[in-house]
């Protein structure tokens, strides 16, 4: 009797501290506009527990004490200590930090004091910018503006997807960037992010108005790094590292076979299971870690040098980008070079010149990520050696038991290149006749060339796969663009 006394007092010990831990939900929204704030931090404070808000500023915090303190925070805005006093549903509205408001932001007409804003804008300094290595600044924005939701593009060069507010047209979705007030377009592949000093999302009509319908997916402004007066300042910033893409579970050879045969069965049908493979290819083939490379080599380099007089300001920089693809072809590298200068004649006029030359190179890189998922795991790479051919592009086997091209076949057909020459010039002059008025006339050309390059290989592996042309053919494209812009 005793034991069982016993035994039941520690169960009810056990569910009292298990009836201590609840789970906490809840949505955080910014005070400025009371949107919901993407990638705050919601810790359990003294612990390492924690999680951050998604997309719709909602969080879940499981095994929380009902005595608990939770701490909100995030970039830009003052951060919250809450008890949860057992509530399991805690909705939080966080304040701009204090120091942030005397700032000054560019806008479309010109730039003001954070605190004198009425209209929807964020700022993002270039220091957080660079916090990521990235080919594109935007791929650096994910989870640092609330209501701007950044997808990356994926490959090499490919251009990440910006919403800003969600969808807004169904013509397109991209914002509008603007560079030192030059109109640039939906790009900004072209753009070093070490020479980026501030980024300004416009998010509303108000705040992008002066842009008319260009901007009926939002405005970024972007300011780029200005020189300062002293001595030359020498800055540089190297760094290397590798990007991976998490292998998925896969089925293999005798697996996949099991599936096969499988369906038919349930189908009430004979299967056709081709098992060739069985003889060739005993073994079976992991696609996956034939085509896709374990790391991907991500490099960015940059040098810049500032400096100047009362009278005379330089920004130089040079930097180079490089990142690979995950296969044995495909990369994207750029080469950026930018000067911007300023010259004050007198306390009245003032005249800026800014020139941005750059070169970009890139093998297309082939999408063969759902060809190495779906193929025939039973299916060798090549065709036994006593059937191999003259033309190496007709040895890759064809799959035995679907319709899925040969992955490695397509990677080694695979032969596109393209590079592009572009400058951009932006000047201005800018008076001031009297005390708090600025007038400013500004002129800018964006010009680029572009040319690419394309080899199809002849090839017969079988009659659903192949190409057959007289002889390979070379397909060359080359235009020029030159987009000006003014203001006055």
């Amino acid at each position: 009797m005793k034991k069982q006394i016993l035994l039941l007092c520690l169960a009810l010990i056990s569910l009292c501290g298990y009836a201590q831990q609840i789970t906490v939900k809840g949505v955080v929204t910014s005070a400025t506009d009371q949107q919901p704030l993407i990638g705050t931090t919601v810790q359990v404070k003294g612990t390492g527990t924690g999680t951050i808000t998604g997309i719709d500023g909602d969080y879940t915090l499981p095994n929380v004490d009902k005595n608990a303190v939770l701490v909100f925070s995030s970039i830009g805005f003052e951060s919250q200590e809450i008890a949860v006093g057992g509530r399991t549903t805690i909705n939080v509205v966080l304040k701009e930090a204090a120091e942030l408001l005397d700032e000054v932001v560019v806008i479309g007409y010109g730039a003001v004091k954070k605190s004198d804003l009425t209209s929807s804008i964020a700022t993002v300094k270039g220091d957080e910018i660079t916090e990521t290595v990235t080919g594109n600044a935007m791929d650096a924005l994910q989870g640092k503006v609330n209501g701007v939701q950044v997808t990356s593009g994926g490959g090499p060069g490919a251009t990440p997807k910006v919403l800003i507010r969600g969808v807004t047209t169904v013509n397109g979705t991209n914002p509008l960037y603007v560079v030192d007030g030059m109109p640039v377009g939906d790009n900004i592949n072209f753009l070093n992010s070490n020479d980026i000093a501030s980024m300004e999302v416009l998010k509303d009509a108000s705040a992008a108005a002066i842009y008319g319908t260009r901007a009926s997916n939002g405005v970024i402004l972007i300011t780029t790094k200005k020189g300062k007066t002293g001595k030359a300042r020498i800055n540089w910033n190297s760094s290397v590292g590798f990007q991976t893409v998490a292998k998925p579970n896969i089925a293999g050879a005798a697996e996949y076979k099991e599936v096969f045969n499988t369906r038919y069965t349930n189908d009430g049908l004979s299967s056709i299971w081709n098992d060739t493979g069985a003889t060739t290819n005993p073994g079976g083939t992991d696609w996956w870690d034939t085509v896709v490379n374990k790391t991907a080599l991500v490099q960015n380099h940059s040098l810049s040098v500032a400096g100047g007089s009362e009278q005379f300001v330089y920004n130089f920089s040079v930097g180079y980008y490089r990142n690979n693809s995950q296969f044995d072809v495909g990369y994207w590298d750029k080469i950026n070079i930018r000067l911007n200068t300023e010259y004050t004649f007198n306390k009245y006029v003032k005249l800026g010149v800014d020139i941005a030359p750059r070169v970009e190179s890139w093998d297309d890189t082939p999408n063969q990520f759902s060809a190495a998922m779906a193929m025939d795991p039973t299916t060798p790479v090549f065709r036994p050696q006593d059937q191999w051919e003259d033309n190496e592009y007709n040895n890759y086997q064809r799959s035995y038991n679907n319709q899925e091209w040969n992955p490695a076949g397509s990677i080694a057909r695979s032969n596109a290149h393209s590079r592009e020459l572009g400058a951009i010039l932006n000047t201005y002059l800018q008076v001031n006749p009297i005390e708090k008025l600025t007038l400013r006339t500004q002129f800018g050309a964006n010009a680029h060339y572009r040319r690419s390059d394309s080899f199809v290989p002849k090839f017969n592996m079988d009659p659903f796969q192949r190409k057959c042309p007289c002889n390979g053919w070379l397909y060359c494209r080359t235009f020029c663009m030159v987009q000006y812009s003014g203001t006055a």
